[in-house]
Order: C-alpha cells, then sequence, then structure tokens
C-alpha cells in the first residue's frame, strides 16, 4: 500500500469511527428518553410506563405525545409542558404552547392574546408581549408589534431592530427586504443595510444580490455593492444573467434605450411580420427590445406545447415537449436577422 492509499485509508478509518460515535450518542439518547404512552381516564389524561404502569396520573384535559422529553399539557383551559417524570416545565398558564419548527427545541406561548418563547427549560425567551411570532429561518424569528417588526435569534436577542414596517425573507440568501415608510431597501442577518431604503419596491431577479426596483415609476436595477441604473420601461431591462459584470448590464440598458430612440418598427408591427411569416402566433408570444450583434431588433419569443410517449417517455405517463422558437427582427428595417429553436422534454409521471 502506498502513501496515498495509507493515508486514504487512514481517513476512511477516522469517518468510520466519527459515525460510530454519533450513531451510539444517538441510540444512548433515545434509549434514555423513557416511554410514555397516552391514556384516558374517566375524561382525563395521564401516561402509562413501557409496563402500562401509571407514571403520569391522569389530571389533564388535553395532552400530547412527548417530544424531546416534553409533552404539551392542558388544565383549566391553560396550556404548559411537563417533562416525562410529570414535571411542570413551562407554567400551565398559557393559552396555547407548542413546538416551534426549525428552531431547535423552543416553544411558543400566548397570554391574552399575546405570543412569546420559552425554552424547554423554562426560561423565557421572549416575554408574551407581541402580536405575531414567525418560525425560526436561518437561526432568526421574525416577531411584530403594533405595526413594527424586527428579527431576533434562539437566545432572545434582536439582531435586527423591531423598527420596520414589514420584513420579509429574501429567498434562497441571507437577507430580507425592509419597509419602512413606504421605502423598500435590502438588510443582512445583522440588521446592516445592504440596499438603501429608497425604492418604491423591490423584487428578486434570477441573479444573487441583484434586484429590480422601481423610483419615481421608473424601473431598474440595484446590487448590494451600491450600483444602479435606471430606465424609462420595464422593457428596456436585459436579461441579466447574460452579463457578468453590472457594467455590461448598465452598458446593454444604455444600447437597449439608444435602440428604443432609433426604431422604426413598432412592436406590434414586430408581430404581425413574424405572425404573417408563419414565425409566430399572437398566443403563448413574448416580444421585448434586443441588441443583437450591434443591431437593433426585437427578438421575439414563441412557445409550442405538445405530448409524446416516444423513446424513454414511453417509460412514464408520456412528456410534455416544449418547443421555444426564437426571432429576431431588425427594428428599423423589419428584415429577420436570426432564428433559434429549442426542444425540451419533461416527464408526466401522475
Amino acid at each position: 500500500m502506498d502513501k496515498y492509499q495509507q493515508t486514504r485509508a487512514a481517513g476512511f478509518h477516522k469517518r468510520g469511527i466519527v459515525v460510530l460515535i454519533f450513531v451510539g450518542i444517538w441510540a444512548c439518547a433515545v434509549a434514555q428518553e423513557p416511554v410514555r404512552r397516552l391514556f384516558k381516564e374517566k375524561g382525563k389524561w395521564g401516561y402509562l410506563d413501557e409496563g402500562e404502569q401509571i407514571v403520569i396520573p391522569p389530571s389533564f384535559q388535553s395532552a400530547t405525545p412527548f417530544h424531546l422529553g416534553r409533552a404539551v399539557v392542558q388544565q383549566k383551559r391553560k396550556w404548559g409542558q411537563i417533562d416525562t417524570s410529570g414535571k411542570v416545565i413551562i407554567p400551565i398558564r398559557y393559552d396555547r404552547s407548542y413546538f416551534i419548527p426549525g428552531d431547535g427545541g423552543l416553544i411558543l406561548v400566548s397570554r391574552k392574546g399575546k405570543k412569546g418563547i420559552v425554552d424547554t427549560t423554562g426560561r423565557v425567551v421572549l416575554p408574551a408581549r407581541y402580536d405575531q411570532v414567525y418560525p425560526f429561518w436561518m437561526g432568526i424569528s421574525r416577531v411584530g408589534r403594533s405595526g413594527k417588526m424586527g428579527f431576533i435569534d434562539t437566545t432572545g436577542k434582536w439582531v435586527i431592530p423591531m423598527k420596520y414596517d414589514s420584513l420579509t425573507h429574501v429567498f434562497g440568501s441571507g437577507q430580507v427586504f425592509a419597509i419602512d415608510h413606504e421605502k423598500w431597501g435590502v438588510l443582512d442577518l445583522e440588521g446592516q443595510i445592504k440596499v438603501p431604503l429608497l425604492y418604491d419596491s423591490l423584487s428578486q431577479t434570477s441573479v444573487s444580490g441583484l434586484f429590480v426596483g422601481y423610483t419615481f415609476g421608473k424601473p431598474g436595477y440595484i446590487d448590494t455593492l451600491g450600483n444602479e441604473i435606471f430606465t424609462y420601461r420595464e422593457e428596456l431591462l436585459p436579461d441579466p444573467q447574460l452579463y457578468q459584470k453590472f457594467d455590461s448590464l448598465k452598458n446593454a440598458v444604455h444600447q437597449l434605450e439608444n435602440c428604443s430612440d432609433r426604431k422604426k418598427i413598432e412592436k406590434q408591427k414586430a408581430i404581425d411580420i413574424a405572425v404573417s411569416a408563419g414565425l409566430a402566433s399572437d398566443k403563448n408570444t413574448d416580444i421585448r427590445p434586443d441588441v443583437r450583434n450591434g443591431t437593433c431588433t426585437w427578438k421575439i419569443s414563441s412557445v409550442i406545447y405538445t405530448t409524446t410517449r416516444e423513446g424513454d417517455c414511453r417509460f412514464t405517463n408520456g412528456c410534455t415537449v416544449v418547443v421555444t422558437n426564437t426571432y429576431w427582427i431588425d427594428s428599423i428595417t423589419g428584415d429577420l436577422l436570426h432564428r433559434e429553436t429549442k426542444r425540451k422534454l419533461y416527464p408526466n409521471y401522475e
């Protein structure tokens, strides 16, 4: 066995030990949690052990199975939580009490219409004073009161102050949209401003860290580095995935604006040319300005849907065939410059 093989074998051995230790710890944890089975007697709920002996007398109006060594129970229309010995961990004084998804064992409680959070030891993480408390996401929870919102971490520390009119997650990233006095911006998960709250609206694009925003009725692109470019019509914003740098995207916007000022063929005329040539239909057709090889064009895309059971599609419930035909028409002369056809199959499993 050479040196590489010895090193590789040692690595596998170490990883195997780690896996065995982890599995052992998990098995011990499962084994150490005693069996508790719900039973009902004279209208009250209690718990039996694995030998069918009563370990927690039936004294609850309602009760749930144990989770992480805790169960939610109700007495006198109030809720709390107990451990497997029957000891009250969360005082039975709340209107509701249940585990929060994705929180690592924190519990949402409500009292007199207000919500808060406690941990599995009964320690108050967030006092029950708030109108909204949402599930944790990336280690933080959105909390609201009196029309303002902020974020806390799992210790109850405020990571984004409760001063914004609205906070929503930016899908697939560690950022949030923030709205204050009807102006939009973007914050990171530590509350730092990444996009200033200056815009009438913001939405995500297909490029991470790049947003479409409106200000004074004009659309534009904004990124988290402080770059922005605005134009006077949304259709003059090119597909950002085609450009690697913001400067290239900005140049593309300027080119489209110049083309828009120079064009002689209007949108509907370009569609009429494509339809009369049998290149597109009035349905499922998208048209927008584009620049191709330095020439101002109308880019026309037409989508046709069919089905097939040929080839591998015979092993499923057929396939949906999506054919996209794209044409570029010179926006000054009306000439057809280029055409592309793309065909994709999507298996149907239902």
